[in-house]
């Protein structure tokens, strides 16, 4: 829920920009919470730690294409 408010496009009509930092604490929140969850740990064939754990395999299991961050542009819609 945190990090779906840190994404929702009212940060941008209270004109709060998105960050990579902010990402980032977002996603170590998440990692935290799966381990607090699952002290023991996930099978290394888990969705959620591949995705949490090994970019490089996200997209194979999710069938995206990795964005190139040098070429990659945001587009929506929120009016």
């Amino acid at each position: 829920k945190d990090a779906r408010q840190a994404v929702s496009s009212d940060q941008v009509k209270r004109k709060v920009a998105l960050t990579c930092e902010l990402l980032e604490e977002k996603l170590a929140t998440m990692r935290g919470a799966v381990t607090m969850a699952f002290p023991m740990g996930l099978p290394s064939y888990d969705p959620i730690r591949v995705a949490l754990e090994d970019e490089t395999h996200t997209a194979e299991i999710y069938g995206e294409k990795q964005l190139n961050p040098e070429t990659a542009e945001l587009w929506w819609a929120s009016k």
